[in-house]
């Protein structure tokens, strides 16, 4: 999942005009993926992992979806209308993070995550 959303956080990185939606104050969001779970902050000044921290907002959903995201086959609110996402924090947080999903995301495919072995 780190590396998801790496991808995302590089593509971010790339489309700098996409920096005037983000908040001057960083808004710490935790995505959660089953077990696995990350930690950003999003700010005009820079959008990073954290190792540690409060979230301002929760964001639970499969891998799959944030493959799907990132590749513009889905938007966030359709997983929501199905079922298949759940969040914790502001309808705003979740539309900012709807718009940055969808406005760095590439039609090309994600990077595909590695299968766990059993």
């Amino acid at each position: 999942m780190k590396q998801t959303i790496q991808f995302f956080l590089n593509s971010l990185a790339r489309k700098k005009q996409l920096r005037m939606l983000l908040p001057a104050v960083p808004v710490t969001v935790l995505f959660r993926d089953g077990d696995e779970c990350c930690l950003v902050a999003f700010s005009k000044e820079r959008c990073v992992q954290l190792e540690t921290g409060n979230a301002d907002f929760e964001l639970e959903m499969a891998l799959r979806q944030f493959e799907q995201l990132l590749s513009r086959r889905a938007r966030l609110g359709t997983f929501l209308k199905m079922g298949e996402l759940r969040y914790r924090g502001t309808y705003r947080h979740f539309l900012l993070l709807e718009s940055l999903f969808w406005l760095s995301g590439t039609p090309q495919p994600a990077p595909k995550s590695k299968a766990k072995s059993a």
